[in-house]
């Protein structure tokens, strides 16, 4: 009964959005997903013809994907309340539409495709002048007898937006064009190329050790690399920096912020399996909540 709408509840805090998405009152954290209601209703997968409660609970911290998580579970229940069957690769493109808002620019995909299909490498190709994401399934593993353990630094105080933290990182790359915007690959020079060309490096040591016989300390070395690399531009903070330290004197073979790092980042840390609880013990005596993660095969079934 009463005027038809949907609440979203995340946390403590409520958002209330009419029958054509719009918000009537309220707000919460994360703006994206009333956005994405408004987009589901305008594509007509839903209307809104009684009162509805959308309860949001997450403990995903910012940095490893958490819009794209949240955004796909959202994408599910209200297909489902709209009675529409929904594809992976439609879902894919919903959950890029809020992506594309969380991250400020034009996503990769890479978040949205890990969490619906499972481990996936990203290969990028040129058509017609236009920059073209295609994807493949990767099998990848954590070296034996290693986890990896996932440092949230949210301390309850702030958290910067991936697309801030996208500008800041360009910028202190010289990767902005003359309007403020952060270039494109198409737009990339050779000079640019090479700017970019030592994370390259990295990334390419990384993969070659995601295999059960990988070298566990050559992969830490590497996150430690990388870390090094993002801390330059900015991306680091004091207390993404203290996770580190805790887990690095504590016998982790490396740690590196994830995501686009920032006050309130994450930081994963590649750790041996026994060291768990101890690790996790220490972090939290800091302040800092952690879990053990591992990949995945994704969402396989998402109509029953």
């Amino acid at each position: 009964t009463g005027t038809p709408a949907i609440t979203l509840k995340l946390k403590d805090k409520e958002i209330q959005l009419n029958e054509k998405g719009d918000v009537a009152k309220g707000a919460i954290d994360w703006g994206v997903y009333p956005q994405l209601v408004k987009h589901l209703v305008e594509k007509g997968v839903i209307k809104i013809k009684d009162k509805v409660l959308v309860e949001i609970e997450s403990n995903v911290p910012k940095g490893v994907g958490a819009s794209s998580s949240v955004a796909a579970a959202l994408c599910i229940s209200l297909y489902k309340y709209g009675g529409k069957k929904i594809s992976k690769e439609e879902l894919f493109e919903d959950v890029q539409f809020v992506d594309q808002i969380a991250h400020g620019g034009s996503p990769s995909g890479i978040d949205a495709r890990t969490v619906l299909f499972g481990s996936t490498k990203l290969l990028r190709t040129v058509e017609n002048d236009k920059l073209k994401w295609n994807f493949e399934a990767v099998d990848v593993s954590l070296p034996r007898e290693t986890t990896l353990l996932v440092i949230d630094t949210f301390t309850g105080n702030k958290r910067v937006g991936t697309g801030e933290m996208i500008k800041k990182v360009a910028g202190n790359l010289g990767l902005l064009k003359p309007d403020g915007s952060v270039k494109q690959l198409t737009e990339f020079t050779e000079g640019d190329k090479n700017k970019v060309a030592p994370f390259v490096k990295i990334f390419k040591k990384i993969i070659s050790e995601l295999k059960p016989s990988g070298d566990a300390v050559a992969l830490g070395i590497a996150m430690n690399e990388n870390h090094t690399l993002l801390a330059s531009l900015g991306a680091s903070t004091k207390g993404i920096s203290q996770a580190r330290q805790i887990a690095t004197q504590s016998g982790a073979y490396g740690a590196k912020l994830t995501g686009a790092g920032g006050e309130g980042g994450a930081v994963i840390a590649l750790i041996k399996k026994v060291d768990a609880e101890n690790i996790i013990a220490k972090l939290k005596q800091n302040g800092f909540n952690a879990f053990e993660a591992k990949p995945c095969k994704g969402a396989d079934k998402l109509n029953s």
